[in-house]
């Protein structure tokens, strides 16, 4: 039997399969917007309204601008205007890209989405709490945490996640 040229080998292979996960993701999140807007922009805003109340921090959701892929999170002093990139959906569609891409059994996949969707939208609740938190206590440093600490927070999220994720699909293989 000859062997087969396997010209784009598994690094390869996981990148096309990436790429072409990450393309299908924005396209199905720019059809279904309005979707993922009830059901993860919505409830990730309420979770943390409903944090911030809980520890003192009077919040009030306002869902009315929701029709408009957003809503609005207002403070005694400040009114966060909460958009998808705000709730970490966007690093939840890498993952499951990178995900579905990985050469894994498909219910070790399903598996993994599972229970990363869960970890992404407590830690999106949690990253709007924060920022919550600094802009009730600290308002001069929203700036810097919303665009620089946050945004690296995510990204070093979604890497604990899938490299978890990734251990436990090899120890499965």
């Amino acid at each position: 039997m000859k062997p087969t040229i396997d010209i784009i080998g598994r690094r390869g292979r996981f990148l096309l399969l990436f790429v072409a996960g990450i393309a299908s993701l924005a396209l199905i999140f720019s059809q279904w917007q309005p979707f993922f807007d009830r059901a993860y922009l919505y409830p990730v805003s309420w979770m943390a309204t409903s944090l911030l109340d809980l520890i003192g921090i009077g919040t009030r959701l306002d869902a009315d601008p929701l029709p408009l892929g957003f809503c609005l999170m207002v403070f005694e002093t400040t009114t966060f205007r909460v958009i998808h990139e705000c709730t970490g959906i966007f690093a939840l569609l890498i993952f499951a890209a990178a995900l579905f891409a990985y050469p894994a059994p498909i219910k070790q996949k399903l598996r993994g989405l599972l229970l990363g969707l869960p970890a992404f939208f407590a830690y999106s609740a949690l990253r709007l709490v924060i920022l919550g938190l600094v802009a009730h206590f600290q308002p001069t440093w929203i700036h810097f945490f919303h665009l620089y600490l946050m945004v690296l927070l995510n990204l070093g999220f979604l890497i604990f996640i899938w490299s978890i994720w990734v251990k436990g699909a090899l120890r499965h293989d």
